[in-house]
C-alpha cells in the first residue's frame, strides 16, 4: 500500500442490549451493530471499504468515538 490512508470515523452509540457504529461524514448514513465494543470494532473493520466505496487495497484508518 502506498499513499496516504484514506480515514473513517464512527461514532459508537449504546442501545439497549448492543451497540451501533454510525459514519460521520461518510457518503452512507447506515452504520454496523454489534453485541460488544471489540465486536462493534471487527464489524467496523470488516465494513470500512464498503462504507468509504473504495478497492481493498486501500489503506483505510478507523477512528471509533464512544
Amino acid at each position: 500500500m502506498t499513499g496516504t490512508p484514506l480515514r473513517l470515523m464512527m461514532k459508537a452509540v449504546r442501545k439497549t442490549g448492543y451497540w451501533v457504529a454510525l459514519p460521520v461524514d461518510a457518503p452512507i448514513k447506515g452504520g454496523v451493530s454489534a453485541g460488544t465494543l471489540a465486536e462493534l470494532y471487527e464489524e467496523v473493520e470488516a465494513a470500512k471499504h464498503f462504507i468509504l466505496g473504495a478497492p481493498p487495497e486501500v489503506e483505510i484508518v478507523v477512528t471509533l468515538s464512544v
